[in-house]
């Protein structure tokens, strides 16, 4: 029969309680025998030594032992309250399927499927027939809807060359009032700054070369010559002005660019117009603008070549171009040269090699 083991004086206390602890079994001898012990409240198991379970003092070491149980803290009830809300959303969708699926068991209660079912597409192959046939029809549909579209849009072009054919008719009359002496325009603006002013003849041409100078930096595009000055001088001189601000000028320029008077671009025209000397043509009350005369630049002369007709023999000048279309023998016969290197006086005389001969 067993009996309890005796180490050196001490007994083994292997299946005794000491308080709320449970001795599973013997974990150690030295220094002093220890007891692995199981907690019988909170079922947590840890070791004691020998001497305190002999007297008495042995308890459990686990913290919450015994212990009223503490109130959640923040973090674990929104937890908490986060699943309860997905088991309601799962509950509720669970019953909202439920009744379709109930709702849909009445509705489909005593139908029969029939018994023949609609057969399952079949690849079939295209003859050229075939082919032909739907390419024909698709070219049909697209002319149909061509016609259609073209139907649908002739009123919007008809109107938009309307509204074209009025725009050009419009810009022609404006031409008109603008261009022709004979014509006063309606529209002409009468600057209030010239209203009260009182100048001399040489006063109202510095005036206007001021005005005129204001105008040419602010619209670097516009050329000073004798063309584009002379149509804006005729616009004033119809309604008997001879004095303008820079403000008419702007307000001409812009109405005459917008119904397409053509005014000279940079490239064509002198700018360098203007003298730089005080006018002298004076005299005239009806002098507004003095225009110094525009200077052509010289232009550089093609080299041309003097020499010998290759048909007649008669001297004749070739240009650079003819020369250099020639070949050697060609331009050694025209220039009269010796392939050979030799100074030789030129053919002339009768025969057919000679310079006067004619076939």
């Amino acid at each position: 029969m067993p009996t309890t083991r005796v180490m050196e004086g001490l007994a083994d206390m292997t299946g005794q309680q000491c308080n709320t602890l449970d001795i599973v079994r013997l974990v150690a001898r030295r220094p002093e025998p220890t007891y692995e012990v199981r907690c019988t409240r909170c079922q947590s198991t840890s070791t004691a030594p020998h001497s305190r379970l002999r007297s008495g003092a042995a308890r459990c070491l686990a913290s919450g032992c015994g212990k009223v149980q503490q109130r959640q803290r923040g973090r674990d009830l929104e937890e908490e309250q986060r699943k309860q809300a997905e088991e309601r959303e799962k509950q509720r969708i669970a019953d909202v399927q439920a009744a379709s699926l109930r709702r849909m068991e009445a509705e489909v209660e005593g139908y029969v499927l029939p018994t023949k079912r609609r057969p399952a597409a079949e690849h079939v192959v295209l003859t050229e027939r075939d082919r032909i046939a739907i390419r024909q029809r698709r070219e049909e549909l697209e002319a149909e809807a061509r016609t259609e579209r073209e139907t649908r849009e002739k009123p919007v072009r008809e109107l938009t060359q309307k509204i074209n054919e009025t725009s050009r008719q419009i810009a022609a009359l404006e031409r008109k009032v603008l261009l022709d002496p004979n014509v006063k325009d309606l529209d002409f603006w009468h600057d209030p700054e010239l209203v009260g002013l009182h100048l001399t003849v040489e006063g109202a041409t510095e005036w206007n070369y001021a005005m005129l100078k204001g105008f040419a930096d602010s619209h670097p595009e516009f050329v000073v010559n004798d063309h584009n000055l002379q149509i804006l001088n005729n616009y004033f001189s119809k309604h008997s002005v001879l004095m303008f601000t820079t403000e008419q000028l702007n307000r001409v320029y812009k109405r005459m660019l917008a119904c397409g008077i053509p005014f000279d671009a940079p490239e064509q025209a002198n700018t360098d117009v203007i003298a730089n000397d005080t006018p002298s043509d004076t005299k005239r009350p009806d002098a507004n603008l003095t225009i110094a005369p525009a200077k052509e630049p010289d232009k550089p002369k093609a080299p041309t070549y003097e020499g010998f007709d290759l048909q007649t023999g008669e001297p004749r000048t070739f240009t650079e171009r003819e020369v250099a279309r020639m070949s050697s023998e060609e331009f050694k016969k025209a220039m009269q040269m010796v392939a050979r290197g030799e100074m030789g006086l030129p053919r002339i005389g009768p025969g057919p090699n000679g310079r006067g001969y004619r076939a």
